[in-house]
């Protein structure tokens, strides 16, 4: 059971009783119309440009969780309240398909600490504070701009739009709530985003436990899907079952494919009975005295895998590769056990092998748009079946962010997604 966590570490306060306590500061609605029109179920486009809420006016400051001395522990992590919003409203109105989020909440996860302990550097351009996904309320909004005078940039964008045909993105408005991937700042009172990074709140999800969707759906669906090429009735292994990934991907792996055997990795039994609730076929303690995690799993399962979503890396990455069947494929997105691995070459040419990674911030703002395209098709619609569960494990004030990160970083009995509220104590 989840709980949210208060700034002095006690536990067991309901998130409910806070979010109606906090919804009088989200109650406030915009006098801006928006800038579509839709008559007889189709959507009519204006030449709109930029809007934003007349409630952000010059001299508005926000609070956010930066990192003391650009880099350190969990105690480096500390929230400041006087950063200033205006730079963020005069981003948005210079970039078009861009957005300007209230936050609701954000998301916490391992590259987050990565980049608080100085491993991870914000790709260029990118906000240096912490946070890859958010929820909340759109207060600014500068959508694609159909016009004459549109820049060539702006004009290529919005013909990638237009073949893509997308009423949820060109519906985007102010008042708009959604939850969305960034490339950094969401540990903050508000978020720069792009609109085509904006997934929809599905009617079964909070606004809180939707900021847990963002990352690591893309980071599945591309991994998974795009990358690792999971096809009907195939055996699908996941390290880390348990992690807010591992769960997105068995759920994903079971309700996206058809007949796919999914087996995980978890790190003691009760998180292994969570990944079997969740739909895995076998789970498999790799915290074994004997460290034989791979010769249970091939015994389980009667044979090998055929593709490995692997957040593990390290020593792990030889016996993935014992495991895989022919033209089996291992994809990397983590290294918790280090970079670097010794492996046979001739496994890898006898059973025509890939080893593949990727990591998600870093690649194009195009590769991103495809990804959540993709997502609004073929698995939101499966948020309407009762199909997919949220994994949200704890939620911690924004104050309360190194201890968050501490909780993550202890990995001892969490399942799912940690969470930062944004709401209370604004």
């Amino acid at each position: 059971m989840r709980r949210l966590v208060g700034r002095q570490g006690v536990g067991g306060v309901s998130l409910r009783r806070c979010e109606r306590a906090c919804a009088c500061a989200c109650a406030s609605r915009y006098r801006v119309s928006f800038f579509t029109t839709h008559t007889g179920g189709s959507i009519s486009t204006a030449a709109m440009h930029f809007q934003c809420s007349p409630d952000l006016v010059n001299g508005v400051h926000m609070r956010a969780a930066v990192v003391r001395d650009g880099k350190g522990n969990a105690e480096a992590l500390h929230v400041v309240d006087d950063f200033p919003v205006a730079p963020l409203v005069d981003q948005v109105r210079a970039t078009p398909g861009t957005a300007l989020i209230k936050v609701h909440a954000a998301g916490v996860n391992r590259p987050d600490i990565m980049q608080r302990a100085g491993l991870y550097p914000p790709p260029k351009g990118a906000s240096p504070i912490l946070g890859l996904e958010v929820s909340g309320e759109i207060v600014a909004v500068h959508n694609f701009n159909s016009n004459e005078n549109s820049n060539e940039m702006e004009m290529e964008m919005e013909m990638e739009m237009e073949e893509e045909n997308d009423p949820f993105v060109r519906g985007l408005g102010l008042g708009s709530k959604v939850c969305a991937l960034t490339n950094g700042g969401g540990y903050a009172d508000y978020c720069f985003v792009q609109l085509n990074q904006c997934l929809p709140i599905p009617d079964t999800v909070s606004l809180t436990d939707a900021a847990g969707l963002p990352e690591t759906y893309f980071t599945v669906w591309h991994n998974i899907f795009q990358r690792g090429r999971l096809q009907d009735g195939e055996t699908l292994l996941v390290h880390g079952g348990s992690s807010g990934i591992g769960c997105t991907a068995i759920q994903l792996a079971k309700h996206v494919r058809n007949d796919v055997t999914v087996a995980v990795t978890a790190g003691s039994d009760m998180k292994c009975s969570a990944c079997v609730d969740l739909g895995a076929d076998v789970a498999v303690n790799y915290k074994a005295p004997d460290d034989s995690w791979d010769q249970a799993l091939r015994a389980q399962l009667n044979g090998g895998v055929d593709l490995i979503l692997d957040m593990v890396a390290g020593d792990y990455t030889p016996q993935n590769v014992k495991l895989l069947n022919m033209d089996g494929r291992v994809v990397i997105i983590g290294l918790m056990r280090g970079p670097k691995s010794e492996v046979s070459l001739a496994h890898v040419m006898t059973r025509r092998l890939s080893i593949t990674g990727s990591t998600l911030r870093p690649q194009s703002a195009r590769a991103k748009m495809t990804i959540g395209r993709e997502l609004r098709k073929h698995v939101w619609p499966l948020w309407n079946t009762d199909k997919l569960k949220t994994t949200t494990d704890e939620v911690y004030a924004l104050s309360d962010a190194a201890a968050a990160h501490r909780h993550l970083e202890s990995s001892t009995n969490n399942v799912g997604k940690i969470i930062l509220d944004c709401e209370c104590g604004r």
